[in-house]
């Protein structure tokens, strides 16, 4: 499914990947070979993921981590829960994939 390679250009990352994740999809079909139409729709839902948990950090980023409910209960932002499932879905797929966790050699979204 899944192997180390030359730097080759094996397509073009899909148009509808924000440009953060179009870059990684492209950093890795050249440090690995997908073979199968599957590898490809991993690849595809693990950038969608990456893209949905960046988007979800930046929103938090700009309204705080906590919110305020109509009784005045603070609570923690819900874009919070929906950033952690996204990124488990993103390392999940990467695991898939056979593909290095690259959260933890540094590769910061």
């Amino acid at each position: 499914m899944l192997k180390v390679t030359k730097p080759t250009r094996q397509g073009s990352a899909p148009r509808h990947l924000p440009e953060p994740e179009k870059r990684l999809w492209d950093e890795l079909c050249a440090a690995y070979r997908f073979d199968d139409a599957g590898s490809f729709a991993l690849l595809c839902q693990a950038m969608e993921a990456r893209a949905r948990a960046r988007a979800c950090r930046e929103q938090v980023q700009r309204e705080g981590q906590t919110t305020t409910d109509e009784r005045g209960v603070v609570r923690a932002h819900p874009l919070l829960a929906s950033e952690r499932s996204a990124q488990a879905c993103f390392l999940s797929t990467l695991r898939l994939l056979r593909i290095p966790n690259l959260e933890s050699s540094g590769g910061r979204q």
